[in-house]
């Protein structure tokens, strides 16, 4: 009885075993370059999005290249922040 109580705790809510560690995609090398990878790419795109725009809107290119910057610095922190919560990196 008491090595059955055992086996019932290990079991998860839906009746079936935990997940091992291995069984995860958070510690492959793979998928965190390609994580990486796409939060660079978005950032770049919101980059030029906001540099543009802003240039458009009447600012010096110098104050528009530094908008972009700063633009894309919120993307990838917010990026890295979320795969970081994601469990991913």
């Amino acid at each position: 009885m008491l090595s059955r109580l055992s086996q019932i705790h290990r079991l998860d809510r839906h009746g079936r075993k935990p997940r091992q560690e291995s069984e995860t995609m958070s510690r492959s090398p793979t998928i965190t370059m390609l994580a990486l990878a796409l939060v660079a790419a978005v950032g770049i795109i919101c980059a030029l999005i906001t540099g543009f725009l802003s240039w458009v809107g009447g600012s010096n290119p110098a104050n528009a290249a530094l908008r972009g910057g700063a633009a894309f610095g919120g993307v990838a922190t917010l990026g890295i922040g979320l795969l970081v919560a994601l469990g991913i990196l």
